[in-house]
């Protein structure tokens, strides 16, 4: 799951492209930073996450001391899978380029994305219901 996105504002303003791949709202963080505090004892291995936005967005947030690059506390892999995704109905639940995320996104692990560049899963059901 993922934090309060902008989409989940307005469910008719969700299909719009203004919401394509979702960020979190000020509310979404907010509530990332509330877990963290909850989290910060938790023993992790990994991260699996969706590859959107809203959801890399709510795990980073969530588990900031294990994200990155921080040689003083325990850092653990991200991997973004596909197959996490919730849903793909709407532009909302459409993802950025692959070479986007990981321009944003340095210590997350896309290599389980698929070799398509762009969103497969989108892109499917684009094919098929236009």
């Amino acid at each position: 799951r993922h934090a309060e996105g902008t989409h989940n504002l307005n469910e008719e303003q969700s299909k719009l492209p203004l919401h394509f791949d979702a960020k979190l709202t000020e509310t979404g963080v907010n509530q990332c930073n509330e877990l963290a505090k909850k989290t910060k004892d938790l023993n992790v291995d990994a991260i699996i996450v969706s590859p959107l936005t809203r959801t890399l967005d709510t795990a980073i947030l969530s588990f900031p001391h294990l994200y990155g690059d921080n040689r003083n506390q325990k850092i653990v892999p991200f991997i973004a899978h596909e197959e996490w995704r919730e849903t793909v109905n709407f532009l909302c639940d459409a993802r950025r380029p692959t070479a986007a995320l990981q321009q944003q996104y340095p210590h997350v692990c896309f290599n389980n994305l698929a070799n398509d560049p762009d969103d497969p899963i989108w892109a499917h059901y684009e094919s098929i219901f236009g």
